[in-house]
């Protein structure tokens, strides 16, 4: 008997090693999620590096097809795209409600490839192709020719500011 009441004592020493070390275990994982959030908490405090203040000094800048493009060369293709469709919509004869004059008010704000290019009288271009745009897309009738006045208007900047996409802007106006 005494051999049974030893292999008890054993046996409920070894359950409360087990239950001690599994609780040990539980307390590690609560212990290291606590360092970690620490951790975390720390570096999202932490102020800006060298780098991180460079890069909000540069200007805003992407790489497509492996050259580097502005926020406003950027803005000017994606507005090319936009005001392709509504140019194709109206040479079909459909009448358009686009809703893109908001996003365009962004060539006031994105960063140039040439910041010293931004002057007044880029501003105030910028402003008359808004002007433009904002009557076409409030336009009931004669889209085609509110359209076109637009366009106009993204010529005479691009006349003087960068002639590069003439040809392409010259393409958008619609026939008739």
């Amino acid at each position: 008997m005494k051999d049974q009441g030893s292999k008890i004592k054993a046996k409920e020493a070894n359950f409360d090693l087990e239950t001690l070390i599994l609780e040990l275990n539980q307390m590690n994982r609560w212990i290291s999620l606590f360092v970690i959030l620490c951790i975390a908490w720390a570096c999202a405090d932490a102020p800006p590096t060298a780098s991180a203040r460079e890069a909000e000094v540069k200007p805003k800048v992407k790489k497509v097809t492996g050259m580097e493009r502005s926020e406003l060369a950027l803005l000017m293709r994606e507005m090319h795209d936009r005001l392709q469709l509504v140019s194709d919509s109206l040479e079909q004869g459909l009448e358009v409600h686009p809703g893109f004059l908001e996003e365009f008010k962004a060539i006031h704000t994105a960063t140039a490839t040439q910041p010293s290019k931004i002057d007044d009288v880029y501003r105030g271009m910028a402003d008359h192709f808004l002007t433009n745009y904002q009557r076409f897309e409030s336009s009931q009738e004669d889209q085609k020719a509110t359209f076109n006045s637009a366009i106009d208007a993204c010529l005479s900047c691009h006349q003087q500011k960068c002639t590069g996409p003439m040809k392409i802007i010259r393409r958008l106006k619609v026939a008739g």
